[in-house]
């Protein structure tokens, strides 16, 4: 809760310091992967987006399917998208489409695709 809490605060190296401390104890549970989702949202929410994309990756290979794999997919997408990287924003993209077609992300798919194929388009996530 401390970790979420500054997050919220945008005290960012708190919420790291607090997160990573649980993380240290707890490895695989329903807790570690709430606690690690989070602690990649602290690394999107400061800007350190390399620090961002591993820790996605890994929770998703970590955590398959898990209650937060259509949040973390997501967030690869729009960082990708972002950073220029658009064939890995698209795969990442065609992977949210199949695996959630009905998900928020899925809507916007063509907007996405379009984006990439005019960069002057795009937009924050």
């Amino acid at each position: 809760e401390l970790g979420r809490l500054a997050l919220v605060a945008e005290e960012y190296d708190s919420a790291r310091e607090h997160l990573d401390r649980l993380l240290d104890t707890r490895k695989s549970d329903a807790l570690a992967l709430s606690a690690r989702y989070l602690r990649c949202r602290v690394d999107v929410a400061a800007g350190a987006v390399k620090k961002a994309v591993p820790c996605l990756t890994q929770l998703r290979a970590d955590f398959p399917r898990s209650s937060r794999d259509q949040e973390a997919l997501a967030l690869l997408v729009s960082i990708q998208q972002q950073s220029g990287a658009c064939p890995t924003a698209m795969a990442l993209l065609d992977e949210y489409v199949a695996l959630y077609p009905a998900g928020p992300l899925a809507r916007d798919a063509e907007v996405r695709r379009r984006q990439c194929r005019d960069p002057a388009r795009l937009r924050q996530p």
